[in-house]
């Protein structure tokens, strides 16, 4: 699974007007699941997409920062490959408008650590929903336990732990393997298993990007592949 493609000079570019208001987007996100379901396509989902959507996922945020034009990192999109599958609406605030058992994989990156304890938990559910039977949600995110040992001198007390990752990077909840282990099993998922940036059991062709230079990039997050 790549990026999206680089796009021909003569293509229409997306932009945030061509996006409607929550209800709209929200409703046009169901009814491409619902066309996909009754063609008996695959279904991947891709959470807090951010600038890199996947073409052929279908990509969920909340807001369409970078198409603003004058943002310093404008994606640069094409309306006509990638429109029918971005879409942007505060998900995370109502259930998924789409039935139990109908998607083939879920993934985000670097998304986990910006939500509350309360919605990661709405998310584990909500995701282990719509997954259909054995599928996966992977899961890549900062891990607390790396940044913590790297980071702080517990020794010192108040004044040695690391405050970046929640100062810095405007992180809300991180977690370590222990604890996406047992939040996992609480909501009911059959199996978690660990690995590596890039190396999802899934089956399902996707490019990870985080993490980068910021971290290590085998023990600075948290890799997992959760079963339904």
């Amino acid at each position: 699974m790549q990026k999206v493609e680089q796009i021909n000079n003569s293509e229409r570019l997306l932009t945030k007007e061509d996006f409607g208001s929550a209800e709209e987007e929200k409703e046009r996100f169901q009814q491409r699941v619902l066309a996909m379901q009754n063609k008996a396509e695959p279904i991947y989902i891709q959470f807090g997409c951010g600038p890199r959507p996947f073409s052929n996922f279908l990509n969920v945020d909340v807001k369409p920062l970078r198409l603003n034009p004058s943002h310093h990192q404008k994606m640069k999109i094409s309306y006509e490959k990638m429109y029918k599958n971005i879409f942007y609406y505060p998900w995370l605030d109502s259930p998924l408008p789409i039935p139990d058992n109908c998607v083939d994989f879920v993934c985000h990156e670097d998304m986990f650590e910006h939500l509350s304890q309360m919605q990661q938990f709405l998310l584990l559910a909500e995701v282990k929903r719509i997954l259909k039977p054995k599928h996966f949600h992977r899961i890549n995110t900062p891990c607390l336990a790396d940044s913590m040992r790297i980071h702080s001198e517990f020794s010192k007390g108040y004044e040695g732990v690391y405050q970046g990752e929640w100062k810095k990077w405007n992180h809300i909840n991180l977690i370590t393997r222990n604890i996406l282990d047992e939040m996992a099993r609480i909501v009911g998922y059959s199996y978690v298993a660990f690995n590596s940036k890039n190396g999802s059991v899934s089956g399902v062709e996707f490019t990870e990007n985080r993490p980068a230079r910021d971290r290590d990039r085998i023990t600075g997050n948290v890799f997992a592949d959760l079963m339904k």
